[in-house]
């Protein structure tokens, strides 16, 4: 029982970062079409306003998306990860 449960600790590990980023990528597409479907299509406001407020707010979207799946899938140290994980983010941000 000690091996399968050291591999399952060893698993979380190695998917906590691809899963938190390929869920955020997928949270903002949906995100970004709901606010496009509900706001562009219901004539509240233009396309051009909604891109500039996705653009805006997609970063801190997606890096409190990733810190929170992050913090679900790390089996400890669950505070340290949510911290590298939002520096990772940030750096990312700033230099892409």
């Amino acid at each position: 029982m000690k091996i399968k449960k050291d591999w399952i600790y060893w698993l979380r590990w190695i998917i906590l970062f691809p899963v938190a980023f390929i869920i955020g990528f997928i949270t903002l597409f949906f995100l970004y079409w709901l606010i496009y479907l509900v706001f562009v299509d219901g004539n509240i406001c233009s396309e051009a306003s909604i891109q500039s407020f996705i653009d805006t707010f997609s970063p801190a979207i997606m890096t409190i998306i990733m810190v929170s799946i992050g913090y679900l899938i790390a089996p400890e140290h669950k505070l340290k990860t949510c911290i590298i994980l939002a520096l990772l983010l940030i750096i990312a941000f700033i230099i892409f």
